[in-house]
């Protein structure tokens, strides 16, 4: 076995369509090299070893060693189940955002549509005329009382 050669081709591999979408799992035959996980378990001794050199009580060196690597595999999993919440909350915030933006743009096309199709110009275009004819006449009659 070479040292790249792959210790785990079972597990499988998101695969994903040209948009990014999630398409389901594939397996492979890149898996972990026996490399990539001689060199995981190598970082958690060491760090179960710090971890356990900080217990005082009367636990074999073994028996720190395992309290302390099962901690570090507690921690992981809780923060693995805190990413996948916030993962989580992130979707929900992007579906919710858009909804927003889905309600926002129905809005904006019945405003346009109201303001060419239901006649709010030709409105707007005759309260003008309107007020301008009322504007003339007012000026026309202070004009005729002043004078």
């Amino acid at each position: 076995m070479t040292p790249n050669q792959s210790a785990f081709p079972h597990l499988p591999v998101a695969t994903c369509d040209a948009s990014g979408a999630f398409c389901g799992f594939t397996q492979t035959s890149t898996g972990m090299s026996l490399r990539d996980y001689f060199a995981a378990s190598a970082v958690q001794s060491v760090s179960a070893g710090i971890i356990a050199e900080s217990y005082t009580d009367n636990l074999s060196a073994e028996g720190k060693l395992a309290r302390a690597a099962f901690e570090i595999a507690d921690a992981m999993l809780a923060a693995r189940e805190n990413s996948e919440a916030v993962l989580k909350m992130s979707l929900d915030k992007i579906v919710e955002l858009a909804a927003q933006r889905d309600q926002l743009l129905a809005f904006v096309e019945n405003w346009e549509r109201e303001i060419t199709d239901g006649g709010v110009l030709d409105k707007l275009e005759g309260w003008q005329r309107e007020f301008a004819e009322e504007a003339r006449a007012a000026i026309a009659k202070a004009k005729g009382n002043t004078a």
